[in-house]
């Protein structure tokens, strides 16, 4: 007979202790050590032994949640447990989920809702960006559907795009091979695009207070267009509205004494500096057609352009592509065009809309596209200098590793990381790594290792 104090008998009484049901706040304890909490297959397993209280079930859960707290105590995870497979898969395959063999991809009606990626230099952005680019190439060339990518290029960063795809245009900005008038309207009304134009111009030119600049350039725009014949499709061009300022100023025709011609001054020398950037591209009454370009895949390299002028272009030529399928009634969730920029603060700046104290003219593009099947896939280095504007409208965030405490908090806050340890996770990011959050199909955030 086994004494009561001895080994053997407290060996038997922890067996007997152990083979009893656990409680519900035991395994919902072990649950969280595991990171599962939220797991729908753990919730179902919880509920089930809080309204049937099966033990059988109970174990099972127990031995199950109790495996999920030993890995998380081995190799902590914040984002365990990882996504179901068949929920992270998408049309355009771009990496893998970490620690699962799960797949990771997005869908085209995902991507016109708006794609943000942000990171430092040499954290994987760029690299993701051409992945996805050429997984929708793919994509497009397969099932020859009309979707096209339009790339803004401002670093050379998607040169090889043309190599490995012939279909994919280039063109050199500024250069000889591609015409290009501001002032030819997308629309019916060349008054009314006159309007519209004059506030793309104001707005990324960064005019801001005093007298508006934006009613002074849609007033001598105005006066422009009237002595052209464009009823029968002549229009003045850039070059022109620089010569007639300079008329105007020789003439006397502003009063130099007034505030008009304070800002009148600021207006001549900003459309002199984009003149003399654009050179011959804008030396024309009729740039290359519109459904032309939109009917390719087309890559322009601004490299070689002022900042002042890549801003002009993008803003503009994306406000011409919205204002053509307003006119042709092109409405429509369904993506058409992906529009692509690096380097977005130079778009979106945040000290913009803080200057003006209201959302700028390319946040409300970024926004309004999406009805006219325009998709952005916007990127940059430093998002804390970006625009919150500019990030708030993207369903899909990815953000890989940031080096500046502002930039890692930003991120955090885009994300919507409220866990701290999902927060520090940023310090940890290897390179290509990134942490993902969508606005629908998978409700948490996870981290994304990208496929070269």
């Amino acid at each position: 007979m086994k004494r009561k104090g001895s080994y053997s008998h407290f060996k038997n009484k922890n067996r007997k202790m152990n083979t009893g049901a656990p409680s519900l706040s035991t395994l919902a304890s072990l649950a969280a050590a595991g990171r599962v909490e939220e797991d729908e297959t753990v919730k179902g397993l919880l509920l089930s032994v809080q309204y049937t209280g099966n033990q059988r079930i109970a174990e099972v859960a127990r031995e199950y949640l109790f495996r999920r707290a030993v890995e998380q105590m081995v190799d902590p995870d914040a984002f365990a447990p990882p996504i179901d497979a068949d929920q992270a898969r998408g049309e355009l395959p771009l990496g893998q989920i970490r620690n699962s063999e799960c797949e990771f991809g997005l869908f085209r009606p995902e991507l016109v809702q708006g794609t943000y990626v942000s990171g430092r230099i040499g954290s994987g952005k760029t690299t993701f960006i051409r992945r996805l680019l050429k997984q929708l190439i793919l994509l497009a060339s397969s099932i020859a559907m009309m979707v096209r990518i339009m790339v803004f290029d401002i670093k050379r960063d998607y040169q090889d795009l043309t190599m490995l795809f012939p279909e994919v245009w280039q063109f050199k900005l500024p250069g000889n091979d591609f015409h290009w008038n501001p002032l030819e309207p997308p629309i019916r009304s060349w008054h009314q695009w006159a309007g519209i134009l004059a506030s793309v111009f104001a707005n990324s030119a960064g005019f801001y207070g005093g007298m508006s600049t934006e009613n002074l350039t849609y007033k001598y725009l105005l006066q422009l267009y009237r002595r052209y014949d464009t009823e029968h499709g002549i229009y003045p061009s850039l070059f022109d509205l620089r010569d007639y300022l300079k008329w105007l100023d020789l003439t006397k025709k502003v009063d130099r004494r007034s505030e008009e011609y304070r800002w009148f001054v600021r207006i001549q020398n900003r459309i002199e500096s984009l003149c003399n950037a654009l050179g011959k591209i804008i030396e024309c009454s009729q740039g290359y057609p519109l459904a032309e370009i939109l009917a390719h895949h087309v890559v322009f390299e601004m490299a070689q352009l002022k900042q002042d002028a890549q801003s002009f272009f993008t803003e503009t030529f994306l406000t011409q592509i919205i204002c053509h399928r307003i006119e042709n009634e092109e409405r429509g969730g369904t993506l058409r065009t992906l529009a692509v920029f690096d380097e977005a603060k130079r778009l979106v700046p945040k000290y913009r809309e803080q200057s003006q104290q209201a959302i700028s003219n390319m946040s409300t593009i970024l926004a309004f596209g999406r009805e006219f099947g325009v998709g952005f896939l916007i990127g940059e280095c430093q998002p804390a200098l970006l625009a919150d504007s500019a990030k708030s409208c993207s369903y899909s965030k990815v953000c890989f590793s940031q080096g500046h405490g502002k930039d890692i908090e930003d991120s955090v806050k885009s994300l919507g990381l409220l866990d701290a340890d999902q927060a520090a996770e940023f310090h940890k990011l290897q390179v290509g790594e990134a942490i993902v959050r969508l606005a629908g199909r998978i409700k948490k955030p996870f981290v994304l290792q990208v496929t070269p």
